[in-house]
């Protein structure tokens, strides 16, 4: 996979427990690119809240090295960061970003806790979903009526759906908080360019030596 092609979006949940209503949520995004078509678009997904959060977690890493995707996730909580420490897996976790949008003033500034985004201030959960809206309604292609088709029509997750229909400022929307983190990192990468995976596999099979 190349680097910078995928992203993981990522809203954990808070604690070790079965019983939460809370549920762990991560989206893959495949960036706008020349490089592989179609893009700009959610690609996979993995919810749910299995009995530990270390099964989540693997499970989570798992997906990240499958995309060659870096995860993209809220730090307010979770235990993400500890995870990837102990797993030797940091390198996975998309760096704290910092937003600065000339276009409306709006400012989210780092607070230094190296990974991820901090989604705890109202300013900066109103700005995304702003970001959201907006993404949700680009143009993508035009059908064969001549109808516009948006990046909402390419979204084929229905609890994801269900969710961007009921939305509201009280309820529990683990999916669309998912994408809400998502569209901070994905403007934080906007002009990083996708670029060819040089990495090679050493235990693949075709790098075996043929005799010994």
């Amino acid at each position: 996979m190349p680097n910078n092609l995928y992203f993981i979006a990522h809203d954990p949940y808070a604690h070790d427990t079965t019983t939460g209503n809370s549920l762990g949520s991560a989206y893959v995004l495949k960036r706008a690119s020349s490089f592989s078509k179609p893009d700009d678009m959610i690609v996979a997904s993995y919810v749910g809240r299995p009995d530990t959060q270390d099964t989540y977690n693997n499970n989570l890493f798992l997906l990240s090295e499958y995309y060659n995707a870096k995860i993209g996730f809220e730090n307010d909580r979770g235990e993400i960061i500890p995870y990837a420490k102990r797993t030797k897996l940091l390198h996975r976790l998309m760096e704290e970003v910092e937003i600065f949008d000339r276009s409306n003033g709006f400012k989210a500034r780092s607070l230094g806790r190296n990974y991820g985004l901090s989604m705890g201030s109202k300013q900066r959960k109103a700005q995304a979903v702003l970001y959201l809206r907006d993404w949700l309604r680009t143009k993508r292609s035009k059908n064969e009526e001549g109808e516009w088709k948006l990046n909402l029509h390419n979204i084929y997750d229905i609890g994801l759906i269900d969710e961007l229909i009921k939305y509201n400022d009280q309820g529990n929307f683990d999916r669309v908080s998912a994408l809400l983190i998502g569209m901070f990192f994905m403007m934080d990468m906007y002009d990083t360019p996708v670029a060819e995976n040089n990495k090679i596999e050493e235990s693949g099979f075709f790098n075996r030596q043929l005799f010994i």
